[in-house]
C-alpha cells in the first residue's frame, strides 16, 4: 500500500451582507477562486464550507463543521479561504 502524497484542502467561503452576494463577490466567487488556487497548487479539495453572516459572531454553522471536519481530517490539510 502507498501513501497518498496530494495535498488535502478544505474551503472556507464567507460574506457578511446579502449585498456582498448582489454585488458579485458572493459565496461562488471565493469558492471558484479557491478552487482555481487548490488546481494550480496540485491541492485534493475534500470539503466546502460557506456562512453568510459576520465574522464577528462565532455561531457561524459553516465555520463550527469546518473545525469539526478538521478535527477527523488527517494532519496537514490545508484550508483555503
Amino acid at each position: 500500500m502507498t501513501a497518498r502524497t496530494e495535498q488535502q484542502a478544505i474551503i472556507y467561503a464567507r460574506v457578511s451582507s446579502k449585498r456582498q452576494v448582489a454585488d458579485g463577490n458572493g459565496l461562488e466567487s471565493q469558492e471558484t477562486a479557491c478552487r482555481e488556487y487548490a488546481e494550480r497548487k496540485g491541492y485534493e479539495v475534500v470539503a466546502v464550507f460557506r456562512d453568510d453572516m459576520t465574522g464577528k459572531s462565532n455561531q457561524r454553522g459553516g465555520l463550527k463543521a469546518m473545525i469539526a471536519t478538521i478535527a477527523k481530517r488527517r494532519p496537514g490539510t490545508i484550508v483555503l479561504t
